[in-house]
């Protein structure tokens, strides 16, 4: 049942633009959040600031357009991390690195990070590499 609303989300490609653009809002699908887990896997090795995956992404993905401000970055990143999509980065001593996101490597990291102890914060935004397409 956890399917529901998603089952047909691979055919989207085939619907016409007029609909394509409001039926991926509903599926999850966004072209954003596929270019920072893009530049944090290809070029970030999986973790980065906001700044780094903010250069990373207009540079190598063009996506200035895409990206109205640093602060538009760190919501869509707390977002991204409350959805699982990403984690927060904690160094080798468990302490958390402010600002900082990585890909998830493994479910159990992502069920820590949708915990309410993420916080939306100006310098901070708040998976699974899956929730990455």
């Amino acid at each position: 049942m956890n399917k529901i609303g998603k089952r047909l989300s691979e055919f989207i490609d085939d619907l016409p633009d007029h609909l394509k653009k409001d039926v991926e809002k509903n599926f999850g699908r966004d072209e954003l959040a596929e270019k920072i887990c893009r530049v944090l896997d290809e070029k970030l090795d999986g973790v980065g600031t906001i700044d780094e995956i903010l250069i990373a992404v207009v540079k190598f993905e063009n996506a200035g357009r895409d990206i109205q401000s640093r602060r538009y970055l760190v919501n869509k990143l707390y977002r991204m991390a409350t959805d699982g999509i990403l984690v927060q980065y904690h160094d080798e001593n468990g302490t958390r690195k402010k600002g900082a996101y990585k890909l998830p490597s493994n479910k159990s990291e992502n069920q820590e990070t949708s915990s309410a102890e993420t916080k939306p914060l100006d310098e901070e935004g708040g998976g699974n590499r899956d929730g990455c397409v």
